[in-house]
């Protein structure tokens, strides 16, 4: 892409700048770029740099030109005002985590590079990956390498076959798992124990030990140790 070239397009927006991204991006959904009435004119091109970079360094072929990208009927056609809906009385809403929203755009993203970079048919790909658990989906993107001159599609379906028949992604995931959290040594606890104790009143608690004497130390204990033991205090 040319720097005029380049130019040009940044400076479309709404419909016209998703038609460029689509050219690139063939996976591209409206609701990744339409957010409550408004076009999210910086994410596009934020994107469409992006992947064309990718594209380039893939090597992946001229895309189709604009006038065969296809849009979807009922697109957006700039900002619309929001539509609130009525609540209903008595009924819960249904809250969608950002989170997941975010995780399905990464998604995508991560599916057309993968396409670009291996030349694979994107409708076939497309089929192929989101049928799988994300960790499973971004194993096969991360671990998939050709090996000769077959129909690289074909070599995706069986690859993806083989890693199910050998579980591969899923052992991966456990030994690159923890599973062990930090304990503190027990010498450690004990040294802050000990620290929170007066030295002048350690010294009486050892002496008094030394002739037998039952003491209880003057920092806090747990209600119930203090129900069970008795005795002095120093």
């Amino acid at each position: 892409m040319g720097e005029d070239e380049a130019d040009e397009r940044l400076r479309k927006s709404g419909p016209e700048l998703f038609r460029e991204l689509k050219r690139l991006y063939a996976v591209a959904e409206v609701p990744d770029y339409f957010k409550n009435g408004v076009w999210r004119d910086d994410l596009m091109k934020i994107d469409l740099q992006l992947i064309e970079v990718h594209r380039r360094e893939a090597g992946a072929p001229d895309p189709p030109p604009l006038s065969e990208v296809k849009l979807p009927p009922d697109l957006p056609r700039g900002v619309v005002r929001p539509h609130i809906p009525t609540p209903i009385v008595g009924s819960a809403a249904t809250v969608v985590p950002a989170t997941a929203t975010g995780s399905a755009v990464a998604d995508l993203r991560l599916i057309a590079l993968f396409v670009a970079k291996w030349k694979l048919d994107v409708a076939r790909t497309k089929a192929a990956l989101t049928k799988l658990l994300p960790s499973r989906r971004r194993w096969v993107i991360a671990h998939f390498k050709p090996k000769g001159a077959a129909a690289v599609d074909d070599e995706l379906e069986k690859y993806i076959a083989e890693c199910q028949a050998s579980n591969s992604w899923d052992t991966a995931s456990v030994l690159n798992g923890s599973t062990n959290g930090v304990k503190r040594p027990v010498s450690a606890v004990a040294g802050t124990v000990a620290a929170t104790v007066d030295p002048s009143k350690r010294q009486a608690c050892k002496a008094a030990s030394i002739i037998g004497v039952r003491l209880t130390p003057h920092f806090p204990l747990p209600a119930q140790s203090l129900m069970v033991r008795s005795g002095g205090q120093c």
